[in-house]
């Protein structure tokens, strides 16, 4: 006997709250309204948030999902205490040059200021703001320093570091510069990626302007392999 709508969708509900209830989110409760998924709960850091939104728009099929989840940092600290911590995450972190890199906390909100290397230290940095206690979240304004020997050199550059940054495998992005304008090609798994891709590109003093062309796979596997990169980088943080 087939199960009913309302059945399916009881089902759907309870698989996706399973599904982003490993990400760390406290009484969490997903509902579908008219294909539309509403998501409650407690997370604590915007970067949880956002992570079981893209979670569960693919698990459930949505057509959009209502993000109506709190963020309340389970470890609480001071701004100056998460600005002392920070410095030292800053210099653990092999890739970043602490010097360059200027942090301002505010309600623990971190920003992030300064000239990187390369999108891979911009990338490091935001990590390892990321793995300090009491973080709520990073806005992350790094630039990184317009130097390459040739368009070409540095269009290999970025898409190894976009792949790099996003935990894409190699080759997935396709980058192409002409001019001071990049053009991006290739498959990501997520919304998340495909606009992260362009905001971390936009970052390079030398772009000027980006055309995305990236698409989104709509299929369930790269939606858990998401989950479980957010897992592993949770779990690191």
């Amino acid at each position: 006997m087939a199960a009913s709508p309302a059945g399916e969708g009881a089902a759907l509900e309870s698989a996706a709250e399973a599904a982003a209830r490993t990400l760390g989110i406290d009484a969490l409760r997903v509902f579908m309204l008219g294909g539309v998924a509403h998501i409650e709960g407690t997370a604590p850091s915007v970067r949880h948030k956002r992570a079981a939104a893209e979670l569960i728009g693919p698990l459930t099929g949505a057509s959009h999902v209502v993000n109506r989840l709190r963020v309340a940092p389970r470890e609480v600290r001071s701004d100056r205490a998460i600005a002392q911590r920070l410095r030292a995450a800053f210099e653990e972190a092999p890739e970043v040059d602490a010097a360059t890199v200027q942090p301002e906390v505010k309600h623990g909100v971190v920003e992030l200021r300064g000239i990187v290397s390369s999108l891979s230290a911009l990338c490091a940095a935001e990590r390892a703001a990321w793995s300090v206690g009491g973080v709520a979240g990073v806005a992350n304004r790094l630039r990184v320093a317009g130097t390459a020997a040739s368009p070409e050199e540095l269009a290999r550059q970025l898409e190894a570091d976009l792949c790099a940054c996003l935990g894409l495998p190699t080759a997935t992005v396709r980058l192409d510069m002409r001019g001071n304008t990049v053009y991006l090609e290739g498959t990501v798994p997520s919304s998340y990626h495909r606009l992260a891709a362009e905001d971390l590109v936009r970052a390079h003093e030398l772009v000027q302007d980006v055309v995305n062309s990236l698409a989104v796979t709509q299929t369930l596997e790269p939606a858990l392999s998401l989950l479980a990169e957010e897992r592993t980088r949770m779990q690191a943080s």
